[in-house]
Protein backbone atom coordinates (compact mmCIF):
# COMPACT_ATOMS: atom_id res chain seq x y z
CA UNK A 1 0.00 0.00 0.00
CA UNK A 2 2.85 2.38 0.90
CA UNK A 3 4.48 1.67 -2.47
CA UNK A 4 1.21 2.42 -4.26
CA UNK A 5 0.79 5.73 -2.41
CA UNK A 6 4.40 6.66 -3.21
CA UNK A 7 3.85 5.82 -6.89
CA UNK A 8 0.70 7.92 -7.09
CA UNK A 9 2.49 10.81 -5.39
CA UNK A 10 5.35 10.67 -7.86
CA UNK A 11 2.88 10.47 -10.76
CA UNK A 12 1.08 13.59 -9.50
CA UNK A 13 4.35 15.52 -9.20
CA UNK A 14 5.28 14.42 -12.70
CA UNK A 15 2.01 15.67 -14.18
CA UNK A 16 2.31 18.98 -12.39
CA UNK A 17 5.83 19.38 -13.71
CA UNK A 18 4.57 18.99 -17.27
CA UNK A 19 1.70 21.46 -16.85
CA UNK A 20 1.57 24.60 -18.97
CA UNK A 21 2.71 27.89 -17.53
CA UNK A 22 0.51 30.99 -17.45
CA UNK A 23 2.54 32.50 -20.31
CA UNK A 24 2.11 29.35 -22.40
CA UNK A 25 -1.65 29.38 -21.86
CA UNK A 26 -1.78 33.04 -22.82
CA UNK A 27 0.29 32.52 -25.97
CA UNK A 28 -1.95 29.58 -26.91
CA UNK A 29 -5.01 31.77 -26.41
CA UNK A 30 -3.46 34.60 -28.37
CA UNK A 31 -2.74 32.26 -31.28
CA UNK A 32 -6.32 30.94 -31.25
CA UNK A 33 -7.63 34.49 -31.00
CA UNK A 34 -5.74 35.42 -34.17
CA UNK A 35 -7.31 32.39 -35.88
CA UNK A 36 -10.79 33.67 -34.91
CA UNK A 37 -11.24 30.78 -32.47
CA UNK A 38 -12.59 33.15 -29.86
CA UNK A 39 -14.23 30.74 -27.41
CA UNK A 40 -11.15 28.51 -27.36
CA UNK A 41 -9.00 31.60 -26.85
CA UNK A 42 -11.11 32.67 -23.87
CA UNK A 43 -10.60 29.26 -22.23
CA UNK A 44 -6.83 29.61 -22.54
CA UNK A 45 -6.92 33.21 -21.31
CA UNK A 46 -8.99 31.98 -18.34
CA UNK A 47 -6.31 29.42 -17.47
CA UNK A 48 -3.51 31.96 -17.82
CA UNK A 49 -5.29 34.45 -15.58
CA UNK A 50 -6.15 31.75 -13.06
CA UNK A 51 -2.43 31.09 -12.64
CA UNK A 52 -1.33 34.74 -12.84
CA UNK A 53 -3.95 37.45 -12.38
CA UNK A 54 -1.49 40.32 -12.36
CA UNK A 55 -0.98 41.03 -16.08
CA UNK A 56 -3.14 43.90 -17.38
CA UNK A 57 -2.68 43.01 -21.04
CA UNK A 58 -4.12 39.54 -20.51
CA UNK A 59 -7.35 41.01 -19.16
CA UNK A 60 -7.54 43.39 -22.11
CA UNK A 61 -7.11 40.54 -24.58
CA UNK A 62 -9.73 38.40 -22.83
CA UNK A 63 -12.10 41.36 -22.95
CA UNK A 64 -11.46 41.69 -26.68
CA UNK A 65 -12.13 37.99 -27.17
CA UNK A 66 -15.42 38.23 -25.27
CA UNK A 67 -16.56 40.95 -27.65
CA UNK A 68 -15.37 39.02 -30.69
CA UNK A 69 -17.02 35.79 -29.53
CA UNK A 70 -20.46 37.00 -28.51
CA UNK A 71 -20.54 40.79 -28.06
CA UNK A 72 -20.34 40.24 -24.31
CA UNK A 73 -20.09 43.94 -23.45
CA UNK A 74 -20.61 43.43 -19.75
CA UNK A 75 -17.92 40.78 -19.51
CA UNK A 76 -15.51 42.82 -21.63
CA UNK A 77 -16.05 45.93 -19.51
CA UNK A 78 -15.28 43.91 -16.36
CA UNK A 79 -12.00 42.72 -17.91
CA UNK A 80 -11.02 46.19 -19.14
CA UNK A 81 -11.76 47.57 -15.68
CA UNK A 82 -9.49 44.96 -14.14
CA UNK A 83 -6.75 45.89 -16.61
CA UNK A 84 -7.12 49.53 -15.53
CA UNK A 85 -6.91 48.54 -11.86
CA UNK A 86 -3.61 46.82 -12.59
CA UNK A 87 -2.33 49.67 -14.76
CA UNK A 88 -4.15 53.00 -14.16
CA UNK A 89 -2.39 54.58 -17.16
CA UNK A 90 -3.37 51.87 -19.63
CA UNK A 91 -4.72 54.01 -22.48
CA UNK A 92 -5.75 50.98 -24.54
CA UNK A 93 -7.91 49.65 -21.73
CA UNK A 94 -9.65 53.01 -21.26
CA UNK A 95 -10.27 53.27 -25.01
CA UNK A 96 -11.54 49.70 -25.36
CA UNK A 97 -13.80 50.12 -22.35
CA UNK A 98 -15.10 53.37 -23.83
CA UNK A 99 -15.81 51.57 -27.11
CA UNK A 100 -17.65 48.75 -25.33
CA UNK A 101 -19.70 51.28 -23.39
CA UNK A 102 -20.52 53.12 -26.62
CA UNK A 103 -21.68 49.91 -28.30
CA UNK A 104 -23.82 49.06 -25.26
CA UNK A 105 -25.52 52.47 -25.25
CA UNK A 106 -23.64 54.20 -22.42
CA UNK A 107 -22.64 57.48 -24.09
CA UNK A 108 -21.83 59.25 -20.83
CA UNK A 109 -19.58 56.39 -19.71
CA UNK A 110 -17.92 56.48 -23.13
CA UNK A 111 -17.08 60.15 -22.76
CA UNK A 112 -15.64 59.65 -19.26
CA UNK A 113 -13.30 56.91 -20.45
CA UNK A 114 -12.29 58.89 -23.53
CA UNK A 115 -11.55 61.86 -21.28
CA UNK A 116 -9.22 59.68 -19.23
CA UNK A 117 -7.53 58.26 -22.32
CA UNK A 118 -6.96 61.79 -23.64
CA UNK A 119 -5.70 62.96 -20.26
CA UNK A 120 -3.02 60.25 -20.40
CA UNK A 121 -2.36 60.54 -24.14
CA UNK A 122 -3.43 63.98 -25.46
CA UNK A 123 -2.53 62.98 -29.03
CA UNK A 124 -4.85 59.96 -29.14
CA UNK A 125 -7.02 60.78 -32.15
CA UNK A 126 -9.11 57.64 -31.77
CA UNK A 127 -10.24 58.78 -28.32
CA UNK A 128 -11.24 62.19 -29.69
CA UNK A 129 -13.16 60.53 -32.52
CA UNK A 130 -15.04 58.14 -30.23
CA UNK A 131 -15.79 60.95 -27.80
CA UNK A 132 -17.17 63.02 -30.66
CA UNK A 133 -19.48 60.17 -31.68
CA UNK A 134 -20.71 59.83 -28.09
CA UNK A 135 -21.31 63.59 -27.85
CA UNK A 136 -23.45 63.40 -30.98
CA UNK A 137 -25.63 60.78 -29.29
CA UNK A 138 -26.11 63.21 -26.39
CA UNK A 139 -26.95 66.00 -28.88
CA UNK A 140 -23.80 67.93 -28.00
CA UNK A 141 -23.22 68.91 -31.60
CA UNK A 142 -20.65 71.62 -30.89
CA UNK A 143 -18.60 69.14 -28.89
CA UNK A 144 -18.97 66.58 -31.66
CA UNK A 145 -17.63 68.97 -34.30
CA UNK A 146 -14.68 70.00 -32.13
CA UNK A 147 -13.66 66.41 -31.38
CA UNK A 148 -14.16 65.05 -34.89
CA UNK A 149 -12.76 67.93 -36.93
CA UNK A 150 -10.72 70.17 -34.62
CA UNK A 151 -9.24 67.96 -31.89
CA UNK A 152 -6.95 70.04 -29.66
CA UNK A 153 -3.89 67.89 -30.29
CA UNK A 154 -0.90 69.48 -28.54
CA UNK A 155 2.22 70.50 -30.42
CA UNK A 156 5.53 68.97 -29.46
CA UNK A 157 9.04 70.36 -29.68
CA UNK A 158 10.49 67.20 -31.14
CA UNK A 159 9.02 64.34 -33.14
CA UNK A 160 10.85 61.06 -33.62
CA UNK A 161 10.23 58.58 -36.37
CA UNK A 162 8.83 56.14 -33.78
CA UNK A 163 6.31 58.71 -32.58
CA UNK A 164 5.23 59.51 -36.12
CA UNK A 165 4.74 55.84 -36.95
CA UNK A 166 2.75 55.27 -33.75
CA UNK A 167 0.57 58.30 -34.42
CA UNK A 168 -0.01 57.23 -38.00
CA UNK A 169 -0.87 53.75 -36.85
CA UNK A 170 -3.48 55.04 -34.43
CA UNK A 171 -5.00 57.41 -36.97
CA UNK A 172 -5.18 54.71 -39.61
CA UNK A 173 -7.73 52.91 -37.43
CA UNK A 174 -10.07 55.82 -38.03
CA UNK A 175 -9.14 56.11 -41.69
CA UNK A 176 -7.28 59.40 -41.24
CA UNK A 177 -3.71 60.49 -41.61
CA UNK A 178 -2.55 63.73 -40.06
CA UNK A 179 0.37 65.42 -41.78
CA UNK A 180 3.11 66.64 -39.49
CA UNK A 181 5.18 69.55 -40.78
CA UNK A 182 8.96 69.30 -40.94
CA UNK A 183 9.72 72.54 -39.11
CA UNK A 184 10.67 73.03 -35.49
CA UNK A 185 7.00 73.37 -34.53
CA UNK A 186 5.94 69.92 -35.66
CA UNK A 187 2.32 70.98 -35.43
CA UNK A 188 -0.82 69.53 -36.94
CA UNK A 189 -1.35 71.29 -40.27
CA UNK A 190 -3.80 69.24 -42.35
CA UNK A 191 -5.88 66.09 -42.48
CA UNK A 192 -7.53 64.03 -45.19
CA UNK A 193 -8.49 60.51 -46.12
CA UNK A 194 -5.67 58.42 -47.60
CA UNK A 195 -5.25 54.81 -48.74
CA UNK A 196 -3.14 52.58 -46.52
CA UNK A 197 -0.20 52.37 -48.96
CA UNK A 198 0.01 56.17 -49.16
CA UNK A 199 -0.01 56.32 -45.37
CA UNK A 200 3.04 54.08 -45.28
CA UNK A 201 4.69 56.40 -47.76
CA UNK A 202 4.05 59.37 -45.50
CA UNK A 203 5.56 57.51 -42.56
CA UNK A 204 8.66 56.72 -44.61
CA UNK A 205 9.02 60.32 -45.73
CA UNK A 206 9.38 61.55 -42.17
CA UNK A 207 11.97 59.00 -41.05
Amino acid sequence: MKMLVLFLGLLTLSLVGFGQTAEEYFQSGFSKHNQNKYKAAIKDYDKAIEINSGVAWWFLMRGNAKLDASKDYKGAIVDYSRAIELNPKYVGAYYNRASAKDDSGDAEGTIKDCNKAIEIDPANVDAYTLRGVAKRKLKDYDGEVEDLYYPPIPKTDTVSADNIELSLGMKLQGGYVFYLDNTGEHGLIAAEMMPHNECLGVATAFQ
